[in-house]
């Protein structure tokens, strides 16, 4: 018995020996794995599960084409009943085409230049006069002079250029012409003054879609233009209609 006391360091260490994990030779290490670990928690709400989209439905070929309008009866010459304007909108049976202009020429056996340059001002004044606010104010403020006899009173340029504004406001569709069968417009100048008088009609129209207003007449018109150091400029202008529709 006396010997077991010292068997026992011995022993103790032969047991600490045996449960050591021993080394192969490719020195694997074992790892445990849960079998049935629990799900990660999500860091936001998924989306929806989208529904497959439905095919579209298909079309019969025997499907029946929109219905035609009826046809007029045979032997009948009344159109089909137009389709009533909306409201406000200016009539339409007052529309009238302007017959083809043709420039005014100065006439005559003895052409002067001054009139020739006069006749060339007032083609140029109707066909730039008939477009936008934006077109026709810089235009015209090129061929006023400073102080006009506006008719029949002193105005200056910009006061001339204010009213022309409201007038294309009130009427931004308009149109003149020279009415059919009319005159050339009559030019008389005056080589010392260097200033010429134009006097002409023509027929106007003119409409307000965002008022419903339309206006047609003939306009007698006088314009006194001054051929100064290579430019024209306005220094009087009168005009008065002379009969409407």
């Amino acid at each position: 018995m006396g010997t077991l006391p010292r068997l026992a360091p011995f022993y103790v260490s032969l047991l600490a020996l045996s449960l050591m994990p021993g080394r192969s030779a490719s020195s694997a290490t074992i790892e445990w794995v849960d079998p049935s670990p629990s799900p990660p928690e999500a860091s936001a709400p998924l989306p929806p599960r989208e529904s497959p989209p439905r095919a579209a439905p298909e079309v019969s070929s025997q499907t029946q084409p929109a219905e035609k309008p009826p046809a007029p009866a045979q032997g009948s010459s009344r159109p089909p009943p137009a389709k009533p304007a909306p409201p406000g909108a200016p009539s339409a049976t007052a529309v009238r085409l302007p017959a083809p202009e043709a420039p005014a020429r100065p006439t005559g056996p003895e052409v002067s230049p001054l009139t020739t340059e006069a006749a060339n001002f007032i083609n140029a004044y109707w066909a730039n006069v008939g477009g936008t606010g934006d077109q026709v104010l810089p235009y015209l403020g090129s061929i006023y002079a400073p102080i006009v006899n506006y008719y029949g009173k002193p105005a200056t340029r910009e006061s001339i250029l204010t009213d022309k504004y409201s007038f294309i406001r009130r009427w931004p569709m308009r149109q003149t012409w020279v009415p059919l069968g009319a005159a050339s417009p009559r030019i008389s100048c005056d080589d010392a003054t260097a200033e010429c008088e134009i006097t002409g009609v023509r027929d106007f129209d003119a409409v307000s879609p965002e008022r419903g207003a339309r206006s047609i007449g003939l306009v007698h018109y006088t314009y006194r233009v001054r051929f100064a150091d290579g430019s024209a400029q306005i220094v009087a202008e009168e005009s008065k209609v002379v009969s409407r529709e």
